[in-house]
Protein backbone atom coordinates (compact mmCIF):
# COMPACT_ATOMS: atom_id res chain seq x y z
CA UNK A 1 0.00 0.00 0.00
CA UNK A 2 2.80 2.41 0.52
CA UNK A 3 4.15 2.11 -3.04
CA UNK A 4 1.06 2.77 -4.15
CA UNK A 5 0.51 5.33 -2.45
CA UNK A 6 3.99 7.43 -3.29
CA UNK A 7 3.52 6.32 -6.75
CA UNK A 8 -0.10 7.75 -6.87
CA UNK A 9 1.62 11.26 -4.96
CA UNK A 10 4.11 11.78 -7.13
CA UNK A 11 2.93 10.89 -10.71
CA UNK A 12 3.13 14.01 -12.04
CA UNK A 13 6.60 15.15 -9.55
CA UNK A 14 9.45 16.25 -11.80
CA UNK A 15 11.51 12.83 -12.84
CA UNK A 16 14.32 13.92 -10.26
CA UNK A 17 11.94 13.96 -7.08
CA UNK A 18 10.14 10.19 -8.47
CA UNK A 19 13.82 8.71 -8.58
CA UNK A 20 14.49 10.03 -5.06
CA UNK A 21 11.11 8.50 -3.43
CA UNK A 22 12.28 5.39 -4.70
CA UNK A 23 15.94 5.21 -4.01
CA UNK A 24 15.07 3.88 -0.61
CA UNK A 25 13.28 1.22 -1.81
CA UNK A 26 16.22 -0.43 -3.89
CA UNK A 27 17.49 -3.94 -3.40
CA UNK A 28 14.52 -4.12 -1.23
CA UNK A 29 11.25 -3.87 -3.08
CA UNK A 30 10.92 -3.47 -6.53
CA UNK A 31 9.34 0.41 -6.52
CA UNK A 32 8.34 0.43 -10.43
CA UNK A 33 6.36 -3.01 -10.92
CA UNK A 34 5.34 -2.92 -6.25
CA UNK A 35 6.55 -6.37 -6.35
CA UNK A 36 8.43 -8.18 -3.63
CA UNK A 37 12.08 -9.30 -4.57
CA UNK A 38 12.49 -12.90 -5.12
CA UNK A 39 15.86 -12.62 -2.86
CA UNK A 40 14.89 -10.57 0.32
CA UNK A 41 12.88 -11.12 3.06
CA UNK A 42 11.79 -7.70 4.29
CA UNK A 43 11.53 -7.27 7.96
CA UNK A 44 10.40 -4.93 10.16
CA UNK A 45 13.98 -2.61 10.09
CA UNK A 46 13.17 -2.77 6.19
CA UNK A 47 10.01 -0.88 6.61
CA UNK A 48 11.61 1.55 9.08
CA UNK A 49 14.66 2.28 7.05
CA UNK A 50 12.31 3.37 4.06
CA UNK A 51 10.45 5.74 6.49
CA UNK A 52 13.37 7.43 8.23
CA UNK A 53 14.80 7.68 4.73
CA UNK A 54 11.42 9.33 2.98
CA UNK A 55 11.01 11.42 6.30
CA UNK A 56 14.58 13.14 5.58
CA UNK A 57 13.69 13.99 2.08
CA UNK A 58 10.03 15.03 2.40
CA UNK A 59 10.59 16.47 5.72
CA UNK A 60 13.60 18.01 5.69
CA UNK A 61 12.95 21.27 6.93
CA UNK A 62 13.65 23.07 3.59
CA UNK A 63 12.65 23.06 -0.19
CA UNK A 64 12.36 19.75 -1.29
CA UNK A 65 13.87 20.01 -4.57
CA UNK A 66 16.77 21.57 -3.27
CA UNK A 67 17.12 18.38 -1.11
CA UNK A 68 16.60 16.41 -4.28
CA UNK A 69 19.50 18.18 -6.13
CA UNK A 70 21.53 17.49 -2.86
CA UNK A 71 21.12 13.82 -2.83
CA UNK A 72 21.39 13.16 -6.46
CA UNK A 73 24.82 15.58 -6.52
CA UNK A 74 25.84 12.79 -3.74
CA UNK A 75 24.60 9.83 -5.49
CA UNK A 76 25.84 10.58 -8.41
CA UNK A 77 29.53 11.24 -6.42
CA UNK A 78 29.28 7.85 -4.19
CA UNK A 79 28.97 6.10 -8.15
CA UNK A 80 32.47 7.79 -9.39
CA UNK A 81 33.85 7.11 -6.71
CA UNK A 82 32.96 3.46 -6.68
CA UNK A 83 34.19 3.10 -10.55
CA UNK A 84 37.41 5.05 -10.42
CA UNK A 85 40.51 2.97 -9.00
CA UNK A 86 42.78 4.55 -6.54
CA UNK A 87 46.14 4.76 -9.18
CA UNK A 88 43.66 7.10 -11.17
CA UNK A 89 41.60 9.49 -8.54
CA UNK A 90 44.62 11.70 -8.48
CA UNK A 91 44.38 12.51 -12.06
CA UNK A 92 40.89 12.23 -12.07
CA UNK A 93 39.22 13.48 -9.22
CA UNK A 94 41.49 15.19 -6.81
CA UNK A 95 42.00 18.49 -9.32
CA UNK A 96 42.20 22.00 -7.76
CA UNK A 97 39.44 22.82 -9.18
CA UNK A 98 37.41 19.89 -8.47
CA UNK A 99 34.24 18.22 -10.62
CA UNK A 100 31.29 19.42 -12.27
CA UNK A 101 28.20 17.60 -11.54
CA UNK A 102 25.39 18.03 -11.98
CA UNK A 103 26.28 21.71 -12.56
CA UNK A 104 27.86 21.79 -9.24
CA UNK A 105 31.72 22.26 -8.51
CA UNK A 106 32.11 19.48 -6.13
CA UNK A 107 36.08 19.44 -4.70
CA UNK A 108 37.52 16.07 -3.56
CA UNK A 109 40.13 15.33 -0.97
CA UNK A 110 41.58 11.15 -0.21
CA UNK A 111 43.19 9.80 2.92
CA UNK A 112 44.84 7.30 4.21
CA UNK A 113 43.69 6.26 7.51
CA UNK A 114 45.95 6.57 10.70
CA UNK A 115 45.79 2.71 11.08
CA UNK A 116 46.62 2.35 6.92
CA UNK A 117 43.89 -0.08 6.88
CA UNK A 118 41.64 1.84 4.32
CA UNK A 119 40.53 5.85 2.66
CA UNK A 120 38.58 7.59 3.19
CA UNK A 121 37.49 9.94 0.86
CA UNK A 122 35.64 13.56 1.12
CA UNK A 123 34.02 15.62 -0.82
CA UNK A 124 31.87 19.33 -0.50
CA UNK A 125 30.10 21.57 -2.41
CA UNK A 126 27.75 24.66 -1.95
CA UNK A 127 24.29 24.48 -3.70
CA UNK A 128 22.18 27.43 -3.21
CA UNK A 129 22.93 28.86 0.43
CA UNK A 130 23.74 25.14 1.92
CA UNK A 131 27.80 24.10 2.17
CA UNK A 132 27.56 19.99 1.70
CA UNK A 133 30.54 17.80 3.30
CA UNK A 134 29.99 13.89 3.04
CA UNK A 135 32.81 11.17 3.09
CA UNK A 136 33.19 7.58 2.55
CA UNK A 137 35.35 5.14 3.42
CA UNK A 138 36.94 3.45 0.47
CA UNK A 139 39.29 0.30 -0.38
CA UNK A 140 40.92 -0.77 -3.39
CA UNK A 141 42.71 -4.60 -3.94
CA UNK A 142 45.36 -3.33 -5.56
CA UNK A 143 46.63 -1.52 -2.39
CA UNK A 144 48.04 -2.69 0.33
CA UNK A 145 46.54 -1.94 3.43
CA UNK A 146 48.13 -1.90 6.79
CA UNK A 147 46.36 -2.92 9.86
CA UNK A 148 44.60 -5.58 11.47
CA UNK A 149 43.68 -8.05 8.25
CA UNK A 150 40.48 -9.51 10.19
CA UNK A 151 38.92 -5.70 10.80
CA UNK A 152 39.11 -4.63 7.16
CA UNK A 153 38.39 -8.30 5.51
CA UNK A 154 34.57 -7.44 4.82
CA UNK A 155 35.45 -4.00 3.28
CA UNK A 156 38.29 -5.16 0.97
CA UNK A 157 36.04 -8.00 -0.40
CA UNK A 158 33.20 -5.37 -1.02
CA UNK A 159 35.55 -2.93 -2.87
CA UNK A 160 36.96 -5.82 -4.95
CA UNK A 161 33.42 -5.88 -7.25
CA UNK A 162 34.28 -1.81 -7.43
CA UNK A 163 37.82 -2.07 -8.21
CA UNK A 164 39.36 -2.17 -11.65
CA UNK A 165 42.80 -3.42 -11.78
CA UNK A 166 45.37 -1.08 -11.54
CA UNK A 167 49.30 -0.57 -10.84
CA UNK A 168 49.47 0.83 -7.57
CA UNK A 169 53.53 1.92 -7.93
CA UNK A 170 51.62 4.55 -9.85
CA UNK A 171 50.03 6.25 -7.22
CA UNK A 172 52.43 7.87 -4.79
CA UNK A 173 49.94 8.32 -1.48
CA UNK A 174 52.00 11.48 0.00
CA UNK A 175 50.79 13.41 -3.18
CA UNK A 176 47.49 12.90 -2.63
CA UNK A 177 45.99 16.20 -0.58
CA UNK A 178 44.35 16.30 2.65
CA UNK A 179 41.24 18.28 3.33
CA UNK A 180 42.95 20.66 4.67
CA UNK A 181 44.96 21.43 1.82
CA UNK A 182 42.03 21.47 -0.64
CA UNK A 183 39.43 22.54 1.42
CA UNK A 184 38.07 25.94 -0.23
CA UNK A 185 38.82 29.46 1.57
CA UNK A 186 36.23 30.19 4.65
Amino acid sequence: QLVKALSSLTAGAPESLRREVARPFEGLWDFEQNSALWTVQLKVEHLVYVLRQLESLLLAGREVMGEVAVREINHDVRHLIARTPLARAKQELLRAGGQLIRGVQVHFSLELAPDSSHHCFSWWFRHGDRDVRESVLYWDEHFEYGGDSDSDSLGSEESASESKDVHMADVARQDLPTPEQSAPPA
